[in-house]
């Protein structure tokens, strides 16, 4: 049997199908949506009445300067505390993210062929894929389709 060879489009394919396997948390979107709770308890009585909740909005500006939109909120300590850790923890995900990453990278470089992930890794075996679509978008592809459409080679009459 002929072993398949693992390219490095399978490479990348394998590694980020494990990686979107790894369960992560938005820290953006807590930080969001604290924000914007923390500044929608801060509007008079009259405009929360209204529900103006979505007619907030937040922007991030250096490492804590949260400006909200339509409102004059006002972060208290508590809530810069919160966001300063809600970043400090989104930092900590990337970076072991990025190390997940690149081991993931070292350990694929170290296969041959798919079948060799199979024997010494077989918890990745349900990130490969089952079958490759061929490639038929390549440039020298479509540029030969094209010169043939249009009678090439011409031949030697017209040299």
């Amino acid at each position: 049997m002929v072993k398949k060879r693992l390219t490095q489009g399978l490479r990348c394919i394998i590694k980020n199908s494990i990686l979107s396997d790894v369960p992560t948390t938005d820290y953006d979107s807590l930080i969001s949506d604290y924000v914007n709770k923390q500044a929608f308890s801060q509007l008079p009585a009259a405009l929360k009445a209204r529900e103006l909740e979505e007619y907030l909005g937040e922007k991030y500006i250096r490492d804590f300067g949260v400006y909200v939109r339509n409102a004059k909120y006002t972060p208290t300590e508590e809530d810069k505390n919160f966001v300063r850790t809600q970043k400090a923890l989104n930092t900590t995900q990337h970076e072991k993210l990025r190390e997940l990453r690149i081991s993931l990278e070292v350990l694929l470089e170290s296969f041959k062929y798919v079948e060799d992930i199979a024997e010494q890794a077989p918890e990745f075996v349900k990130y490969i894929p089952t079958e490759q679509k061929p490639i038929t978008n390549l440039p020298a592809v479509q540029l030969t389709q094209q010169l043939t459409a249009l009678g090439w080679p011409k031949g030697d009459e017209g040299k």
